[in-house]
């Protein structure tokens, strides 16, 4: 049975999920088109939005100028589709406040038209050994988004699901967004866009930007400006300052009423020219690379398979390693190096007693 709940913007109808042909329920105009002129990605546009960056993230000390480095932040757009005609955005946060691992993950996909096909979104923190745990999914239903959020601890766990109707407001997903701040830095959009939102924890709220370029003094890189200002009952509750260069890459992500700050690394970043580039030894730093730690955990877990794998198509391996062990400890050795070369000196059949 469906329950209708009024809103002071616009009406949300709880909804079960019903598969359908989402393009086909796009009938109404983008609503990009509408504000802002000339909205238009094509295949080469859409190719310019496409790559990927990682950024620093930093806990700001007010008193002084000093960052501290405490996690990292990676954001992909790549082009996905029968045609290419869609966008899959991926962010990932990682970085640990007072001894406690903080975890955010989105996964998104999207039209050229920044119309949202599919969000997923997951958070994870831990305060006084209490590990909550926070989900967001938006998908599409018969007559518009549908959403789900949940929010679970040790202790207690809500739910929520609602649905934001087509056309009645200027949605936009955290995927879209970081799509449309992309566009906006490479075209130059000088003005005031206004969104719906919608947090983790279920709230719809209306997000500003307030957009226009700059010169950094530090830099003769031209840069641009979006100023996210998020709005809840009518009332500022945070401001995201982004610096991107003219190429849509983040410079930085300042979280104007927390204590934190996202910057890329003037050492290996390409759009920074005040200094020349530095390589890092990876030898020394890979570990702290979430990216890497994973490219290495992902070697070895498929290294461990390729070898057992081996072992089992080569039985004889076995029998071998089998009859060494026996011996060895039938004999005990005093030498186990010399008495291990012997032991399978004997087994070849090169002449010259090399293994």
């Amino acid at each position: 049975m469906r329950n209708q709940i009024n809103n002071d913007k616009c009406k949300y109808i709880l909804l079960r999920l019903e598969p359908f042909d989402y393009y086909s329920k796009f009938v109404c105009k983008s609503i990009h088109a509408e504000h802002i002129p000339n909205f238009y990605i094509d295949d080469k546009m859409q190719k310019s939005l496409c790559f990927r960056e990682r950024l620093e993230v930093f806990h700001k000390d007010n008193s002084s100028e000093k960052l501290e480095l405490i996690g990292q932040y990676s954001v992909s757009v790549e082009s996905i589709g029968t045609r290419n005609q869609e966008f899959l955005v991926h962010i990932f946060l990682s970085m640990t406040v007072n001894n406690h691992l903080i975890v955010s993950k989105l996964t998104s996909s999207a039209t050229k038209e920044l119309h949202c096909l599919q969000e997923k979104k997951y958070e994870s923190s831990e305060l006084n050994n209490n590990l909550c745990e926070k989900n967001g999914y938006i998908g599409n239903a018969d007559n518009g988004y549908f959403i789900r959020v949940t929010v679970k601890s040790d202790e207690y766990k809500q739910s929520k699901t609602i649905c934001l109707p087509y056309c009645s407001t200027m949605f936009i997903s955290d995927g879209c967004s970081i799509v449309l701040m992309r566009y906006l830095a490479m075209t130059d959009f000088s003005g005031i866009l206004s969104f719906d939102m919608i947090t983790i924890e279920g709230n719809i709220v209306k997000c500003d930007y307030e957009c226009s370029s700059m010169d950094l003094n530090t830099t003769d890189i031209k840069t641009y400006e979006i100023v996210q200002k998020l709005y809840l009952n009518d009332a500022v509750s945070s401001i995201i300052k982004n610096i991107l260069s003219n190429q849509g890459n983040l410079l930085s992500i300042n979280f104007i009423n927390s204590p934190y700050i996202i910057k890329i690394n003037p050492h290996v970043d390409h759009c920074v020219h005040q200094q020349e580039l530095i390589i890092l030894p990876l030898r020394s730093t890979w570990k702290e690379d979430f990216e890497l730690n994973s490219q290495h955990f992902d070697k070895k877990v498929f290294e461990k398979d390729r070898k057992r794998k081996y072992l089992l198509l080569h039985s004889e391996i076995n029998e071998l390693l089998s009859d060494y062990i026996q011996s060895l400890l039938c004999t005990k050795p005093d030498d186990v190096l010399k008495f291990t070369i012997d032991h399978f000196q004997i087994l070849t059949s090169d002449q010259n007693g090399k293994i």
